[in-house]
């Protein structure tokens, strides 16, 4: 807005307001709020940000021998299948050292197998600029009737 509108609303407004005045009614009515000014857009591309871990090379453990888990006979039987999420924890040498079942299941034979079989897993070890380290997978063991 120009200034000489704004000067009007003002205007426009004190006079409204004396008249309210004059004629006895006591409340003054505050001036009408002002139009928000649009802010300006910078479309000027900005420099990505440093990332933390630039010029870092990691590499990712790579299996060297999957362990199945062994479906217990009884649960293959009824039928019961199931998906089974873990995180694996491994050292700098790619051998397991911990497992958390993520969603366990309702049968406590199922996660027993699938702990034994996580637990058994190898893995070439992760690295971080060519150096060994230890890192965590997440993975889920799936047991099916046809498989």
């Amino acid at each position: 807005m120009t200034s000489a509108v704004h000067a009007g609303t003002h205007l426009a407004a004190a006079v409204a307001a004396t008249a309210m005045m004059v004629a006895g009614c006591g409340e003054v009515p505050k001036p009408a709020p002002r139009s928000p000014v649009a802010a300006v857009k910078d479309d000027r591309p900005k420099p990505a940000p440093e990332s933390p871990g630039a010029g870092i090379n990691v590499v990712v453990p790579r299996r060297k021998k999957a362990a199945r888990p062994l479906y217990p006979t009884a649960l293959r039987a009824k039928r019961i299948e199931a998906d089974i999420p873990v995180m694996l924890y491994l050292d700098d040498t790619g051998k397991a050292v911990n497992v958390k079942i993520l969603e366990a299941s309702q049968y406590p034979e199922l996660n027993e197998a699938v702990r034994k079989a996580a637990m058994a897993e190898e893995f070439t070890p992760a690295t971080r600029d060519g150096v060994p380290i230890a890192s965590s997978l997440r993975f889920t063991y799936r047991f099916r009737v046809e498989d």
